[in-house]
């Protein structure tokens, strides 16, 4: 994880920070981005495909190979929070990650991630999600982002309450294959 900020504490009343500011910045990682989601990439051998985080992996037999998705431990993400409340992400490049934004809360409160802005940023080759606000994701405004060679555009799995507001966001060569 390029930037990870968490609340301290799940046991109410939640201490949560506030006010982040997360801007300028440019978020690099070369070894996950692959043209082709089954396999490594042909021009970058040492990328690792989606199918290899995400899907359970099976043996020539048929048989489930090892644990539920074996390659989980590489999925990573540029700016992931569990609990932070109104934080700004402006200005950014986030290229070559896995997930761009993501906010996973477990069982936080429904105020974890509250007024969250997310704008003016630039995501390119996203293997999975550049958006992520699961959970709560009360007041999420995504709006002037770029996005180019992503798998998805905005992934909502699932927000508990909302409102999540997405728009004015331009986007070019989306899916499995860009």
């Amino acid at each position: 994880t390029g930037i990870a900020f968490r609340s301290a504490s799940k046991t109410p009343p939640v201490p949560y920070g506030t006010d982040n500011l997360i801007e300028k910045n440019r978020f690099v990682d070369t070894n996950l981005y692959s043209s082709n989601f089954f396999k490594p990439d042909a021009q970058n051998p040492d990328t690792i495909s989606w199918s290899f985080i995400k899907v359970n992996l099976k043996t020539a037999d048929g048989a489930t190979y090892g644990s539920n998705r074996v390659g989980e431990t590489a999925e990573s993400t540029a700016v992931h929070f569990t609990g932070g409340r109104r934080t700004v992400i402006r200005n950014n490049t986030v290229d070559g990650y896995f997930n761009g934004i993501a906010a996973y809360v477990g069982d936080l409160d429904r105020y974890a991630t509250q007024d969250t802005d997310i704008y003016n940023n630039l995501f390119s080759r996203i293997d999975d999600d550049p958006f992520e606000p699961e959970g709560p994701g009360i007041n999420w405004r995504i709006w002037n982002n770029r996005l180019d060679y992503t798998s998805t555009v905005l992934s909502t799995g699932p927000v508990y309450y909302g409102p999540v507001y997405f728009f004015r966001n331009t986007t070019w060569r989306t899916g499995q294959t860009g």
